[in-house]
């Protein structure tokens, strides 16, 4: 199962406890942040989206691979630099891919 961690927190789902569920059904994860209104995808960081807490239950999940993602940015290319800027500053010392 590919889990996107911004639609998943936008339907009021915790990932973590679907981790808990589900233990090792979750290798790939879209990375993306949702803002503080809850209306769409912002940088990695910038929104409500635990990720310190998710990734602290990576090995749960089954995670494998990340992939950075925002759905159509203004900037692309400022948007991916701060969202990983922002997942190494998360994951810095877990086992992030």
């Amino acid at each position: 199962m590919e889990l996107d961690l911004c639609w998943v927190t936008k339907a009021g789902v915790d990932p973590v406890e679907l981790f808990e569920k589900h233990p090792g059904r979750f290798p790939l994860w879209h990375a993306k942040d949702l803002d503080k209104n809850r209306e769409g995808p912002v940088p990695v960081g910038e929104g409500v989206v635990d990720f310190k807490r998710i990734f602290a239950n990576a090995e749960k999940a089954g995670l494998q691979y990340y992939f950075v993602e925002h759905d159509m940015p203004k900037d692309p290319f400022a948007s991916i630099e701060t969202s990983i800027r922002a997942l190494k500053k998360i994951t810095l010392g877990s086992k992030s891919k």
